[in-house]
């Protein structure tokens, strides 16, 4: 069983790998911080080390130097993991002595084929590295031998021929598996390429027809084309509100293919926290009503402004509220709360309800994609269980975290914590 050790100060990205690497048969070790890595490094002398890029006190790029400083690491295998595409950190960590890079949001298949493609390729060199040894003990020997008996030189010629065959085969498979990592590689790419066509090809075909429904429907409600009854008109809002439930599926797909295909860029500007706030609670409004759910705000006056993007932010917002108010019973209440942690430098948007709540066992899943956790109210629900994913996706993009705190039958409360930089603290500064 090969050993691999996780170096990584995400909780998060730990929990995703330790799951997929221990499914498929690895033993899994893991690191909270660069210090902590090498110690569990020298003790245990795992046969690949994944390592996060950007960690506090000691990021990745010093870990591995040190490690490679090492004897004994100079051939384990780095994976690098980061958020960042930029092709200077990519050259930095091969400088310091990287085997390959991962970019963040994972993806198992890839993160699979990488560590499997490396260690094969590091047990073909360990292979190798050991038939050489053995060849230069055995020439040594056979050198001594060949001065006491000369005899014995058509014997030392044939075992000499025979080991430099197997080296060369040795030599020869090494470079077959890095030709099937390189195609391996190829087809990465190329599968991701057809994956961003199909999507866009799909946006295409499902918005076009459906920007014409959505346009007769309300030419039809405004009765442009003649008068209409109570029956056709009810028929019509329901026409219409499908086809906008539909339009907000597409659009959750393709914002949350953008952000895997590392295409979705922020737009960071000065924005009021009041008027984001009010905007998503609005969008979510109507829904509340119809279920007589209680809305309820706190808002600290303190927080005036966030930098952040405008929209991600009530995306996120909505998604949230949204869920609440879709998880929540009628006559349950759901409030919102924005609090401001100077310290930190941290802003925390909560939204609590009094729904169904999550399982202890469940929590884990709750921000991955397609997935939609079992229960009765789940089940009567509509949706692809793209919305949490985004959440998570988003506040991450903007350098936050989201917390659950849940139980069943007593609601939840999720809360999204962002960096904080507020209008009022860069004038202090100025």
């Amino acid at each position: 069983m090969d050993t691999l050790l996780i170096i990584d100060d995400t909780p998060d990205n730990v929990t995703i790998l330790r799951h997929m690497l221990g499914d498929v048969g690895f033993k899994v070790l893991v690191a909270q911080n660069g210090q902590e890595g090498i110690e569990i490094a020298t003790l245990a002398h795992p046969d690949l080390i994944l390592l996060d890029v950007m960690m506090p006190d000691m990021d990745g790029f010093e870990v591995c130097n040190r490690l490679k400083a090492t004897e004994e690491f100079k051939d384990i295998p780095i994976i690098f993991m980061t958020a960042m595409n930029q092709q200077s950190y990519k050259m930095t960590g091969f400088e310091v002595g990287a085997a390959d890079y991962i970019t963040k949001p994972f993806h198992h298949p890839e993160i699979l084929a990488r560590i499997t493609a490396h260690l094969k390729a590091h047990k073909l060199q360990r292979q190798l590295s050991k038939q050489n040894q053995q060849f230069k003990q055995l020439n040594e020997q056979l050198q001594q031998e060949l001065l006491k008996r000369k005899q014995a030189e058509s014997e030392l010629e044939q075992a000499l021929e025979a080991l430099q065959a197997e080296k060369n085969l040795l030599a020869v498979r090494v470079e077959e598996r890095t030709a099937e990592l390189k195609k391996a590689n190829t087809e990465l790419t190329r599968a991701l390429r057809l994956k961003e066509e199909f999507l866009a090809n799909m946006s295409h075909e499902l918005r076009t027809p459906l920007t014409a429904i959505l346009g007769i429907s309300e030419g039809l409600q405004e009765e442009i084309y003649g008068t209409l009854n109570d029956k056709q008109i009810k028929s019509l809002r329901t026409i219409e509100d499908r086809g906008l439930h539909l339009r907000s599926l597409i659009n959750d797909i393709l914002d949350l293919s953008k952000i895997e295909a590392d295409k979705l860029t922020l737009n960071i500007d000065h924005i009021s926290v009041n008027d984001v706030c009010q905007s998503s609670l609005q969008m979510t409004k109507e829904a509340a009503y119809q279920k007589h759910i209680r809305v309820s705000t706190t808002f600290n006056s303190l927080v005036e402004t966030i930098q952040a993007d405008e929209r991600r932010l009530m995306q996120i917002l909505v998604n949230l509220l949204s869920n609440a108010v879709k998880f929540t019973h009628e006559g349950g209440s759901i409030h919102l709360e924005v609090n401001g942690d100077i310290e930190q430098n941290l802003v925390q948007f909560s939204v609590q309800d009094t729904g169904i709540g999550i399982a202890e066992e469940d929590i884990e899943q709750t921000f991955e994609a397609f997935v939609q956790l079992d229960g009765a109210l789940n089940r009567m629900q509509e949706g692809t269980g793209l919305g949490l994913s985004l959440v998570d996706r988003l506040t991450k993009m903007h350098g936050g975290e989201v917390f659950v705190e849940s139980s069943v039958g007593k609601g939840s409360r999720f809360t999204v914590s962002l960096p904080w930089k507020n209008q009022k603290q860069d004038n202090d500064e100025l």
